[in-house]
């Protein structure tokens, strides 16, 4: 059991950073270490005070490991799943095999929500993270089976780009002035693959109407923060975006992404 320590968090964020230094994964690594600082934090004052040995966390989209490499240096008990595409890595399947991880692929698709889990398999956190943006799907069965891989009170977290940012409203609405449409651009839809493509992002009060309309009574607990750069290149666009950020940094509500707290009122 240990409790939220800054500087060693940094120390463990460090430690994973030198490993990833010779790999394919060192740029997502820099560009979502921040992130992954702000879940870690999180999830080690939720659980203060609990023996974090039998904490049992699913990490679903867990593609390079990182999340479950870091906290399992806390001593949680860490599970990962995705599609082969990330599971069949070599690097991944080392990481998985140095770290004891049990890292499963998920052989049809999330929309089917048939996890590859016995039904005495259960968790006391599941991770969602940067995911929920790219479901092109209806998630009915998905939410279903999430939850069904739950224990008693617990809990889903949930991270995800907040539509209301000002940042991203101003740059759709550059978009529409120049006549170029909004939502995903052409690129994204003609050169991403569709896993990667941002289908539908979220207000917090979109994401209580969605748990609605799946029929789930849920509890939730938004924050808003801001994990990407202030300012990331010296474009027009980008110097233009840093100054809405400015702007959101006072005013919670329009900041760039959503930590969302989700638990289950009845099963």
């Amino acid at each position: 059991m240990k409790k939220f320590d800054k500087d060693i968090l940094k120390r463990n964020l460090d430690l994973v950073e030198v490993k990833t230094i010779e790999n394919e994964d060192l740029a997502y690594w820099l560009y979502h270490r921040t992130r992954y600082q702000q879940t870690v934090q999180s999830i080690l004052k939720e659980f203060e005070g609990r023996d974090f040995s039998k904490i049992r966390i699913l990490d679903i989209g867990s593609h390079y490991l990182h999340l479950p490499i870091i906290l399992k240096k806390y001593d949680f008990d860490l599970y990962g799943l995705d599609i082969n595409t990330f599971t069949d890595l070599n690097l991944v399947q080392r990481r998985a095999k140095e770290e004891n991880i049990d890292n499963r692929t998920i052989d049809s698709d999330l929309e089917d929500g048939k996890f590859p889990f016995e039904k005495n398999e259960k968790f006391d956190l599941i991770l969602f993270t940067e995911t929920l943006e790219h479901l092109s799907f209806q998630p009915h069965k998905m939410w279903e089976g999430i939850f069904r891989l739950l224990k008693k009170e617990g809990k889903v977290y949930i991270t995800t780009p907040n539509s209301l940012s000002l940042r991203r409203i101003a740059y759709q609405l550059f978009r529409i002035l120049n006549f170029e449409g909004y939502g995903p651009t052409l690129e994204d839809l003609l050169v991403k693959p569709s896993y990667a493509l941002h289908w539908k992002e979220y207000s917090p009060k979109e994401i209580r109407k969605y748990f609605e309309i799946l029929g789930h009574k849920v509890g939730l607990c938004v924050n808003y923060y801001r994990y990407k750069k202030l300012i990331r290149s010296f474009s027009l666009l980008d110097v233009i975006g840093m100054f809405f950020n400015l702007i959101a940094l006072p005013i919670k509500p329009f900041r760039e992404e959503l930590e969302i707290w989700v638990t289950l009122k009845e099963q």
